[in-house]
């Protein structure tokens, strides 16, 4: 998304906590759960990929590409939330910045929410390295590494097809898919994420922006943006499965960047479609992929 697209859909409060610094391990408890008696109930966020509302061939010079729109939502029992720590990612990477996902801890002194995330009642929290992230210059602001994938499978071979790049988000709250579980915030309160202190009243992902997606919230990226086309020039006419996935596994870590409570499982959606790329046609087809 552009900037202005960005400022149109973001309209938050100013940022209330500050990054803490990361010990050796990953990991720092906050004091503020060393003071309040904090158990070990961690409260996670838990990705869901949506089905997507966007599928479409389009045409870019000679190329054609298959545009995918994603929508990732958090039903979790606490925040996805993730900021810089104000490091670059390495010594061979300083462009980028060294991102930390903030777990908060279930406070036993709240009764009322126990099980599930109260911001200003569980104030206990944990960090941990999650990656990375980088400033996009076609979006204007600041995008998280590696958090979504597209791959293409021929359904005759099981083969891969096609796949992206690995996508990255400005992770922000932008639809309320799930206002009835536990600890979401309402509509009428506002969505929560992106809290930014540079730009307090028209907050967005930048390099200093706590980013993220609050219980019961999602995040929608178009088909028309960059990033969300795979090309499917040459292709032969015939049936795919997409599989869409979120926090996306690698061989270093099975599990993706981020902690959640189900790290396979609900991160991948397969769709069923039939593809005449030449003739810029895509259809879906049900059921959902039986594999991949």
């Amino acid at each position: 998304m552009d900037a202005g697209a960005a400022s149109g859909r973001l309209g938050l409060a100013a940022l209330v906590a500050a990054c803490a610094a990361m010990l050796a391990t990953g990991l720092v408890v906050s004091a503020d759960s060393a003071h309040s008696g904090v158990g070990s109930g961690d409260l996670k966020p838990d990705l869901k990929v949506q089905p997507p509302h966007e599928l479409y061939i389009a045409e870019g010079g000679k190329e054609l590409r298959l545009r995918v729109s994603n929508t990732v939502a958090n039903v979790g029992t606490g925040p996805l939330e993730i900021q810089g720590d104000g490091n670059a990612c390495s010594t061979d990477d300083i462009d980028g910045r060294r991102t930390v996902q903030r777990i908060f801890q279930d406070d036993p002194g709240h009764a009322e929410s126990l099980g599930f995330f109260i911001r200003g009642e569980d104030e206990g929290f944990a960090e941990r390295q999650a990656g990375c992230s980088r400033f996009h210059p076609r979006h204007d602001h600041w995008h998280f590494d590696n958090f979504a994938r597209y791959t293409l499978y021929d359904e005759e071979t099981g083969r891969r097809a096609r796949g992206s790049r690995k996508v990255s988000f400005c992770v922000i709250d932008t639809g309320h898919p799930f206002p009835d579980l536990p600890g979401s915030p309402t509509v009428q309160n506002g969505p929560y994420y992106p809290q930014d202190p540079d730009h307090p009243k028209i907050p967005t992902c930048s390099a200093t922006s706590i980013d993220g997606l609050s219980i019961g919230w999602e995040d929608t990226y178009g088909a028309s943006l960059p990033g969300q086309g795979i090309k499917v020039t040459g292709l032969r006419r015939g049936a795919y499965c997409l599989v869409i996935e979120a926090d996306p596994a690698s061989l270093a870590l099975p599990g993706g960047v981020l902690d959640e409570i189900e790290e396979v499982a609900n991160n991948t959606r397969s769709v069923r479609l039939r593809l005449r790329a030449r003739k810029g046609v895509v259809n879906r087809l049900g059921p959902d992929c039986k594999s991949f």
